[in-house]
């Protein structure tokens, strides 16, 4: 359980978000067999709503399409899974963003522009280890850091289980671990 979620983190940071191919959308980039460039932003209903990556929301979390295998689709997938990822916010210049489950954090923390993006994993309180991968357009990595870049995730609020009804904005810090504090009204 414990490294359950390090092999999606190396999927998340080399994988694509899927969505129709449009040649027009944007340049072909190709970092290696996995990746694939996102063709286009997806544009909320609202004829004035600003482009994102995401191709769902579901609360505090928002979901990025994973391009599928070849030898997925050879199988037969239809669609690749999502990757529900929640933005913990911007400090200092640097953004963050994270997937979490259970005690386990892939976090992932990027300045803009962003040439590496640094990869951290956390159990409970614990961080196991720190790496750095190239920020490549169209993972889903970096999809998600663009929308952060571009204003279109919402900082998520979490609550301690001891005080399930104080908002907290919650950090990720190679030195300090998981910081929370509370969010300001």
């Amino acid at each position: 359980m414990k490294h359950s979620l390090a092999l999606l983190l190396i999927g998340l940071a080399l994988s694509g978000c899927g969505a129709e191919k449009n040649e027009a959308a944007a340049p072909k980039v190709v970092a290696s067999s996995e990746a694939e460039i996102v063709p286009e932003p997806h544009e909320d209903v609202s004829p004035v709503s600003p482009k994102h990556w995401y191709v769902m929301r579901d609360g505090s979390e928002y979901g990025y399409e994973r391009v599928l295998s070849k030898n997925e689709t050879d199988q037969g997938q239809a669609a690749g899974t999502l990757i529900m990822i929640k933005y913990a916010g911007q400090k200092n210049g640097k953004h963050q963003i994270y997937l979490q489950q259970k005690e386990e954090f892939d976090v992932f923390e990027c300045n803009e522009p962003c040439d590496y993006i640094k990869t951290m994993t956390f159990y409970g309180d614990e961080l196991i280890r720190t790496e750095r991968l190239k920020f490549v357009p169209g993972t889903i990595a970096a999809s998600a850091m663009m929308d952060a870049f571009n204003g279109q995730l919402e900082v998520v609020k979490v609550q301690k289980k001891s005080k399930p009804n104080i908002d907290l904005n919650i950090w990720f810090s190679e030195k300090s671990g998981i910081v929370l504090t509370p969010v300001k009204t």
